[in-house]
């Protein structure tokens, strides 16, 4: 309950059913709660609970991406460090191995005062790319690799917050992510996938690595950008010392049965909801995906004011590539 009565205001759930009905039952359920409700639930989020909070620790932002998204990528980049009432004080943007010189000479020294720097997924995931590849069809390499390399870019931070940022979504809301005492945002989803909640039952299962009873929170957290932790994320595979073996297990309990089996996503936030709800305060998602046709790309560049203004009630855009 302590996670629903951090949503603000309250008042619109009293009308349509009472907050004791929406108490947790430790289960094995993957049921959602209906469509309706978890509408009401990011309609009704605040968009900047953290405000005014003090001095925001400094945080890093991630970001994985592929030659698909380059076109994109300069105001991906540039709208998170405008819209972040944290400081950035570093950027990773991580693609394929082959690719690091074309997003070098793309990106240039826009971003130098940010300490942006364009790794290979190879140099950041080590031995664990193999793991992915071992698990995973060909078709679905590159999407389990890009999930892995998110975990990996927290897990290796020095920075108490990682701002994990998909490479076709641009923020259009200014937010404070992370708040000194370790209280961070989190949004929710309109979407819910059930192989997604069934994946991290798998994980804990076999890791027995949450501290409190599971709770299934009814609810998912796909929301194409999310603040992750350091700290809790490595606490969720394990432990300072031990996470890498965590991570290897959440690896090998994705099985390819279905088109999406797994979200990085999903399981931080439901582990966050579970063990650490005090930390977490609920932001309104308030996104919307267009086709790249609708954003007005032209000469090679984004048009941001133009997308801004065409969604001036949306608090960030995504422009999913199968969409076009």
């Amino acid at each position: 309950m302590v996670w629903l009565k951090s949503l603000q205001p309250l008042g619109i759930f009293s009308q349509f059913i009472g907050l004791s009905r929406l108490s947790f039952k430790s289960s094995l359920e993957v049921s959602p709660f209906p469509l309706i409700l978890r509408k009401l639930l990011d309609a009704s989020a605040p968009v900047n609970p953290l405000a005014k909070s003090g001095l925001a620790p400094e945080i890093e932002i991630c970001i994985p991406c592929t030659e698909k998204d380059l076109i994109l990528l300069r105001e991906v980049i540039g709208s998170a460090i405008i819209t972040s009432e944290n400081r950035v004080g570093s950027i990773r943007v991580v693609v394929p191995h082959l690719q690091v010189e074309i997003f070098e000479q793309h990106l240039g020294n826009q971003f130098r005062h940010h300490n942006l720097v364009v790794i290979s997924e190879a140099d950041l995931l080590g031995e664990l790319i193999h793991l992915c590849i071992s698990v995973a069809p060909h078709t679905r390499r590159g999407w389990l690799i890009q999930q892995i390399v998110k975990f990996m870019c927290v897990l290796t931070s020095e920075y108490k917050g990682v701002l994990i940022l998909d490479s076709d979504t641009v923020l259009t809301s200014c937010r404070t992510w992370l708040r000194g005492d370790q209280t961070q945002i989190l949004m929710i989803s309109e979407e819910y996938h059930a192989p997604y909640q069934q994946h991290f039952l798998k994980f804990q299962e076999s890791s027995k690595k949450l501290k409190a009873p599971y709770r299934n929170p009814h609810v998912s957290f796909v929301t194409h950008h999310q603040l992750m932790q350091p700290t809790f994320l490595r606490e969720m595979f394990g432990g300072y010392i031990n996470w890498k073996h965590g991570l290897e297990s959440w690896i090998i309990a994705v099985k390819f049965e279905g088109e999406s089996p797994a979200c990085e996503y999903h399981c931080y936030g439901t582990y966050m909801v579970t063990n650490n709800p005090r930390k977490i305060r609920f932001a309104r998602w308030g996104n919307i995906a267009i086709a790249r046709s609708d954003a007005r790309i032209s000469n090679g560049s984004l048009d941001s004011v133009t997308l801004r203004t065409n969604f001036p009630s949306h608090l960030s855009v995504s422009m999913h590539a199968y969409l076009s």
